[in-house]
């Protein structure tokens, strides 16, 4: 029988410690996908022996090497769920406050620390279901999988979209999630905010217009981390930096900004945020950054008789080496982590 797509889905758990694989129990929530969703995969490595001895590869001499998994989903983004998936990319366990919608406060915990939540003293990492459709009766779990990148794109008239990627250490196929129960309270523009007392970007206390795209890209900052004789990699270890970098398509009225640009010592953005609320419920999610360094370019150009826009990229600094360089706080229905 031909496979379909159709009733595919993704489904997100924890375990711990980090070598354990997760099976359907542990899915703690699942989404909904579109087409194109998924570009997770197993790699092995195959060593390479380029012997004199024959004309073609021998496979007599065929070895497999390292495994692991990367690659991305693809999601439409939920209020509710956000908190698990901020607490996994910043190591903060923060406890929610408030009743209906709750706060999860966060504040990214250095990798160092002991309090890490999937680094620290007690190691964790997802489980990633894929069922791919089909009426297959087995998912396909990858398992160990760590937040590499999170990217939120916003989009007028449409529903936020959120690409993942991770790295993880292997897979296991089991029975599929006989029912899954998914994510409700979807993000998306228009929100019905009041843009005059609720703006969606602020820039050092001055509210810019959005009228185009804007993304948020925020990187971790770890990688793959090998024993010598260990075919599936170990958890994963920092490097190199965390970044967060802000991008909005805005209307501007002058060409100050290249002040700015040209000025990043004395001139770089105070502060400033993203946010997007839902009038309806209170449900909302804010990026703050502590300074923001502004990169080329930083013109607008004319496009005919309309409305000059800039395409503004803001880069997330902290001012010393203790303070992160963001905080965010996610606003939703939830009064607990769902995985």
């Amino acid at each position: 029988m031909v496979r379909l797509g159709q009733g595919s889905y993704v489904g997100l758990g924890l375990t711990t410690p980090y070598t354990t694989n997760g099976t359907s129990a542990d899915i703690g929530m699942h989404y909904q996908v579109v087409s194109g969703f998924d570009s997770l995969q197993l790699e092995r490595d195959i060593l390479e022996f380029d012997d004199l001895t024959a004309n073609w590869k021998d496979t007599n001499l065929l070895v497999g090497g390292q495994r692991r998994v990367t690659g991305s989903i693809t999601l439409k983004l939920f209020y509710s769920g956000l908190q698990d998936l901020m607490r996994m990319l910043t190591g903060h366990n923060p406890t929610p406050s408030g009743s209906g919608p709750y706060t999860y406060a966060f504040s990214p915990r250095d990798k160092s620390s002991a309090s890490h939540y999937w680094l620290g003293t007690t190691g964790r990492g997802w489980v990633i279901e894929l069922y791919r459709g089909g009426g297959v009766a087995n998912s396909v779990y990858y398992q160990g999988c760590e937040i590499s990148e999170l990217r939120l794109n916003f989009t007028p008239n449409a529903f936020v979209e959120a690409q993942i990627s991770f790295i993880g250490r292997g897979y296991t196929i089991g029975a599929k999630t006989a029912t899954p129960t998914y994510l409700t309270d979807p993000m998306f523009t228009p929100t019905g905010q009041d843009p005059a007392t609720l703006p969606f970007l602020d820039l050092g206390g001055t509210a810019y217009p959005v009228r185009g795209s804007a993304s948020v890209v925020i990187t971790s900052g770890v990688d793959f981390n090998y024993d010598m004789t260990a075919i599936e990699t170990a958890m994963p270890l920092p490097k190199g930096k965390d970044m967060a970098t802000f991008e909005a398509e805005t209307e501007v009225d002058d060409d100050l900004l290249l002040n700015v640009l040209n000025d990043p010592e004395g001139s770089r953005f105070s502060s400033g945020f993203f946010q997007l609320e839902n009038q309806g419920n209170g449900s909302a999610f804010a990026l703050s950054f502590n300074e923001g360094v502004l990169r080329a370019p930083a013109e607008s150009r004319p496009q005919g008789h309309g409305v000059q826009l800039a395409r503004l990229s803001i880069e997330a600094w902290s001012p010393n080496a203790t303070t992160a360089a963001i905080t965010a706080s996610v606003l939703n229905q939830d009064s607990a982590y769902n995985t």
